[in-house]
């Protein structure tokens, strides 16, 4: 690229307002987590009537019981307890969907699931000063008479290694002859993640687009993402017909914020799209960051840098003279510079007070050297 020139535009007798345009960019597209999968266990009531279907190494952790009668519990309020858990292998974010169904009969159904991280897990089946209890994830009130139920959810959990981690089941019937029967699936939600977020090129003018690329890692399997999204100050745009096979985002005007999705991906993907600038008045440097979203889960963030660069820019505006009388001219010179050579396509726009108004013919464009060619008169009168 050759070197910027500098040019002077001489028009005749005007003020001149300028306006700068700041830029600051930002992205968003969405990403997850590895798949983390530890062995669950149990604690808690009627150990002969419980069943650890599958501890969820290579599938759902399943846990089951088969209670005849309420007899079976420690306790004396009629309520059997259970803890559903694993222990954290290392820190950070496990999504979790689960499916518990079941029936506790009439005529005194309790029905309680919650979510818990960390705290001591009691022999008893109850969860000792845990850091996260969740409320009651499902209804407590089944249909007459069987007190049948099916409930089915995600929950997102914050985890801390070598804490644990899991659900709470409180159930019972109000008879100690009436049976209740319960079963918990809890898998790991597989997830995605954003491998980078490039821009090329990372500088340029703001004449120019730059393509946005983000990598999605499926992790060794394919997956449906719900959103992708990008989220674009004012002053950067999203370049209509860009995003490829991903087609248009949906976005709401002035569009700075854009979603893709639902949308499957392969085990190795990729979002590409242009972006376009507002003129800017000088180097500015912002941020592009990715995110997205699959179920429960919502990704962490990936970020890059971007630049965009005026133009040229606005060194000066003089009279000469600056003070005159009716019926005198005064040269106005607007002086540009850092111009790119590449662009040719400037406009510059003079306000002038009411009092004054543009000589014919008197335009004239000095580049390198003090060569003066004559332009155009301007459009408008003031």
């Amino acid at each position: 690229m050759r070197e910027p020139g500098l040019m002077r535009s001489r028009v005749m007798p005007l003020g001149v307002a300028v306006v700068a345009i700041g830029l600051l960019l930002l992205v968003a597209a969405g990403i997850a987590g590895a798949d983390h999968r530890t062995e669950w266990d149990w604690s808690g009531d009627a150990p002969q009537k419980v069943t650890v279907v599958s501890v969820g190494l290579t599938g759902p952790a399943v846990f089951d019981y088969n209670v005849p009668n309420n007899g079976n519990f420690t306790g004396d309020d009629g309520i059997g307890n259970w803890t559903f858990s694993t222990i954290a292998a290392e820190n950070g974010v496990r999504y979790l969907s689960w499916d518990y169904t079941g029936s506790h009969s009439f005529p005194a159904p309790v029905t309680e699931l919650q979510a818990f991280v960390g705290g001591t897990v009691g022999a008893d089946g109850t969860i000792g000063t845990p850091s996260f209890l969740s409320g009651n994830l499902v209804s407590n009130d089944p249909p007459e008479p069987s007190g049948a139920f099916a409930f089915a959810g995600a929950i997102r959990l914050e985890v801390v290694a070598g804490q644990p981690y899991g659900f709470v089941i409180r159930a019972g019937s109000g008879a100690t002859s009436a049976a209740l029967k319960g079963t918990l699936v809890v898998d790991s939600i597989p997830v995605f993640r954003v491998d980078a977020v490039s821009a090329s090129p990372a500088q340029f003018y703001d004449f120019e687009t730059s393509t946005v690329t983000v990598g999605l890692d499926g992790q060794g399997e394919q997956h449906t993402v719900d959103s992708i999204t990008v989220t674009l100050p004012d002053g950067l745009s999203y370049e209509s017909g860009s995003g490829g096979s991903w087609g248009d985002p949906s976005c709401v005007d002035p569009c700075t914020v854009l979603t893709w999705g639902p949308r499957p991906i392969l085990e190795s993907d990729s979002l590409s799209f242009a972006v376009r600038s507002d003129p800017v008045s000088a180097a500015v440097s912002g941020v592009i960051s990715a995110w997205g979203t699959q179920g429960a889960y919502t990704s962490p963030t990936v970020s890059t840098s971007v630049t965009v660069i005026p133009t040229f820019t606005m060194q000066g505006v003089a009279a000469e003279p600056s003070e005159f009388h009716a019926g005198e001219n005064s040269t106005v010179t607007v002086t540009l510079a850092d111009l790119v050579p590449e662009h040719d396509n400037v406009s510059v726009t003079v306000d002038l007070p009411a009092e004054l108004s543009y000589v014919p013919n008197s335009s004239r464009l000095v580049g390198p050297g003090e060569i003066e060619t004559p332009i155009p008169d301007p459009s408008g009168e003031t």
